[in-house]
């Protein structure tokens, strides 16, 4: 996929998800002739989609630490 390919594709799933949605933000990677390739598409409240990808990546990154800690950590049976 090239990237106009990838544009029209994602600018337009994006506005009929708009139609639905107060915000929305999609993100899309590929690989092209050996070379990753990424994109990005929004619409809606700069300010929601924003909080959304922070809420995200918070979410995820303390969700990856929890599960590392309980490798590691091992409550005992008496709590």
């Amino acid at each position: 996929m090239t990237g106009e390919e990838a544009d029209e594709l994602v600018s337009r799933i994006t506005a009929q998800l708009h139609e639905h949605f107060e915000a929305v933000q999609i993100l899309v990677s590929w690989n092209e002739e050996g070379e990753s390739k990424a994109f990005n598409h929004g619409a809606g409240s700069w300010y929601a989609r924003i909080g959304m990808a922070r809420e995200f990546l918070i979410f995820d990154e303390a969700h990856i630490k929890a599960r590392e800690l309980g490798k590691i950590i091992k409550p005992s049976d008496d709590e």
